[in-house]
């Protein structure tokens, strides 16, 4: 089954890749917004994770 899908890797890219397209005014107009709120969540996400890994090990 991976076989198959590592095979068609490249065909399960075309419609996020017709998204961006459809939608890159919209990308665009929003450009600031969108990477703010990915890096505010990424360094979110590595807090939150950072901070149950330290209790998860005190736990133990």
């Amino acid at each position: 089954m991976s076989d198959f899908l590592v095979a068609n890797l490249g065909f399960f890219f075309i419609p996020p890749g017709v998204a961006l397209m459809l939608y890159f005014d919209i990308i665009r107009a929003e450009f600031w917004p969108i990477v703010i709120a990915t890096l505010v969540s990424t360094a979110l996400v590595l807090i939150v994770t950072g901070w149950v890994h330290q209790l998860t090990r005190k736990i133990k």
